[in-house]
This record gives C-alpha cells, sequence and structure tokens, in this order.
C-alpha cells in the first residue's frame, strides 16, 4: 500500500509538472548536515528533473552564504523530536534556523516546515497557515510562517 500511495504521488506530481510547464527563474539550493539527507534529495531531484545545488552544511552557514533579504522561500524537513532526537538538539535547531533566516529571508518571504510537531514555534515568524496530512500511523503538518 505505501509503494502504491508513492508511486501515485509520484504520477500526480509528474502530471501537475507537465500542466504547469513554464521557465523557472528561480534558483534552488539545498543543504543538509547529513551525508543520508543529501543522498535522498539527490534522488528526489533527479526523479523530479530539476536543477539544484546541493551542499553538506549546518543551518548556521545560512547568513555566510547569502546577503540580507537574498532570500525568497525557504522549505525545511527538520529534525523533530523523537528517541533519536531530543528534545533541546530540536530547539537548538529552531533557534539556529530563525536567527540565520530573520536577516537573509526577504521581508515577504515564506518559511515552509514539513514536521509532525503539532505546536511548532518559531522565534521572528508568524505562522500564516497550517496543512494536515498523514501517511501510515504519523501524522504531520505543513506549516507556512512569515516574518513577524
Amino acid at each position: 500500500l505505501f509503494i502504491h500511495q508513492k508511486k501515485l504521488a509520484y504520477e500526480n506530481f509528474l502530471n501537475l509538472k507537465k500542466e504547469n510547464k513554464k521557465e523557472n527563474k528561480s534558483k534552488i539550493i539545498g543543504f543538509a548536515e547529513s551525508i543520508g539527507s543529501l543522498k535522498n534529495s539527490k534522488i528526489n531531484i533527479s526523479m523530479a528533473d530539476s536543477k539544484v545545488e546541493l551542499a553538506k552544511r549546518e543551518v548556521e552557514w545560512i547568513e555566510t552564504m547569502f546577503k540580507d533579504n537574498e532570500l525568497d522561500s525557504v522549505v525545511s524537513f527538520p529534525p523533530y523530536i523523537c528517541k533519536r532526537n531530543k528534545k533541546p538538539e530540536v530547539l537548538a535547531f529552531y533557534k539556529n534556523l530563525s536567527e540565520a533566516l530573520k536577516n537573509t529571508l526577504n521581508k515577504k518571504g515564506r518559511l515552509v516546515i514539513n514536521t509532525p510537531d503539532s505546536d511548532l514555534k518559531i522565534p521572528y515568524f508568524k505562522e500564516t497557515k497550517k496543512l494536515t496530512y498523514q501517511i501510515g500511523d504519523l501524522k504531520s503538518f505543513i506549516y507556512i510562517f512569515e516574518k513577524n
């Protein structure tokens, strides 16, 4: 069932991509702290036929890589609290992310977070939308934030 759902989701993605075929002038850069995440991203990018620069970087590098107000959007599936990721580490990640984005994300920019955390708060940002979805037993949320 899960494989079928993934296949169906991918087919829907391809159809959506064909229907909305237009030139995209955006520059997409992806980074992750783990090699495993980068490998998975590389696979997804190749299936989506997209051009994305990938780098192994910690979130603190955002401020050194981008100028003030340079970023339009940031999309992330960050660590969440579970057996492997302890609460202090996850909270530190969000603090570092918000510190890095408070200047580099432009005034109308968006921060999109995909997480199973049902009550996510990000310093310097206000929630503008929250979507819910479920895969198997895992209920997750997509949050859209804007700068305060």
